[in-house]
């Protein structure tokens, strides 16, 4: 029993040779697909190639945003010459941090070693993670009656309908630790499509 609890320790545990999560310089904390050590921006630095940040990715996104005078509400809502002048700040970051060595993963919240187990399991069973808002909408106690009114047709009582309660919280609700924001989501789906890219290569 404790040689189990000292290997889930150590597999949980950030910067062991055993896991695959890592604490960066930066203070926040990477996941990585693949057991590789430590990096040279690890809080406990080795002389090895560096790990990207996705949360300073963010800022610095953030930041070229603005000095671009490109708004994080514009960009979201347009999707069109915006979201394209977002995606291409993106890319120039990450292609930047690419060129210097740097390696892909993903930004996990930082958590002690049991809640870390949890929190990931919650995410790869598409339940979202420890601490976030569930996006199941809760049932609600039974409306008055909503009686027809003619011409209305198929849509008719669509208020009582569970189908009509879920898609509404579905809108609303947005399952996460922080609000996201098109920087955030930009950076998100760079790096996924980078870390697909290198699992099918």
């Amino acid at each position: 029993m404790a040689n189990y609890n000292q290997q889930f320790h150590a597999t949980y545990t950030p910067c062991t040779p055993q896991s695959n999560y890592h604490d960066l310089a930066c203070n926040h904390r990477v996941h990585v697909d693949h057991n590789f050590g430590c990096g040279s921006n690890c809080r406990v630095a080795v002389p090895e190639q560096p790990y990207v940040c996705p949360e300073c990715l963010v800022a610095d996104v953030r930041l070229d945003m603005q000095l671009d005078d490109l708004s994080l509400d514009a960009s979201k809502k347009d999707g069109g010459e915006g979201g394209d002048r977002l995606r291409g700040i993106v890319d120039v970051n990450l292609q930047r941090l690419l060129e210097r060595g740097y390696r892909v993963c993903r930004g996990v919240p930082k958590l002690d070693p049991a809640l870390q187990f949890f929190n990931q399991f919650l995410e790869e069973e598409g339940l979202g993670g420890v601490g976030e808002r569930s996006v199941t909408p809760r049932i609600a106690a039974p409306r008055q009656r909503v009686y027809k009114r003619p011409g209305r047709g198929a849509r008719a009582g669509l208020e009582r309908r569970a189908e009509a309660a879920a898609a509404t919280a579905a809108r609303t609700q947005r399952a996460g630790l922080e609000r996201d924001d098109a920087a955030t989501e930009a950076v998100r789906e760079a790096l996924q499509a980078l870390a697909l890219a290198s699992n099918t290569a």
